[in-house]
């Protein structure tokens, strides 16, 4: 999930809270700079090393993000944020079912949710896809832009699947049309990777479906 946003509230540590609010606007480079500051001290509490993972991989940095994320999975195995860090890095590099691996069988919060969805997705994971899917258009508290992608996999999954229980997705994918441009930043970013290339591929289907 390149798009970042977090469903828990504001941290009470101020340069967490900013960290955050760097990687939810975009300001990727500014993130990187911050959190990899944060992180030369070892003692600094893991989400800063998994903020350093993401922002290493919105700036192209793809085998550093992978490393921060290890280390971060090596201070807090159980922690969802490094479990989280590494699905996204394992993701960018197109190493999909490595990716499932570091999710294990959470769904949850939101955030393990989503990248599971999309990674389940773009490796052609189609039964656990079914399976998490379920609920998609049911998944609050997230932003427009998750919302609208949440909605394209829901409705791509009826064109796919006849037995799929309604297209109400592609209802959802057009009443959240003007959140592509989020999305088609994120596939600018990552355009010589393998998530790159498929995402562009699933923007392109979301613009056919929006002007119909």
């Amino acid at each position: 999930m390149s798009v970042f946003f977090s469903s828990e509230p504001p941290p009470n540590d101020p340069q967490l809270a900013e960290l955050w609010y760097l990687l939810t606007n975009e300001y990727f480079a500014d993130a990187l700079q911050l959190a990899g500051q944060a992180c030369q001290d070892n003692s600094i509490p893991i989400e800063y090393f998994c903020g350093l993972s993401l922002a290493y991989g919105e700036n192209g940095n793809y085998a550093e993000a992978e490393q921060v994320a290890r280390t971060a999975i090596s201070f807090g195995e159980l922690h969802w944020r490094a479990r989280h860090a590494l699905a996204v890095a394992l993701m960018h590099q197109g190493r999909f079912l490595g990716a499932l691996d570091a999710l294990g069988f959470h769904r949850s919060p939101v955030e393990l949710y989503v990248v599971r969805a999309q990674v389940e997705k773009m490796g052609s994971f189609d039964e656990s896809l079914r399976a998490t899917l379920e609920d998609a258009l049911e998944v609050d508290n997230t932003p427009p832009a998750i919302q609208l992608y949440l909605g394209y996999l829901y409705g791509s999954m009826a064109d796919d699947d006849p037995h799929w229980p309604g297209r109400d997705g592609w209802a959802q994918v057009k009443r959240l049309g003007d959140q592509l441009d989020v999305w088609q930043r994120d596939a600018a970013r990552h355009a010589r990777t393998p998530y790159g290339e498929i995402l562009t591929q699933q923007i392109a289907t979301i613009q056919r479906m929006l002007r119909r």
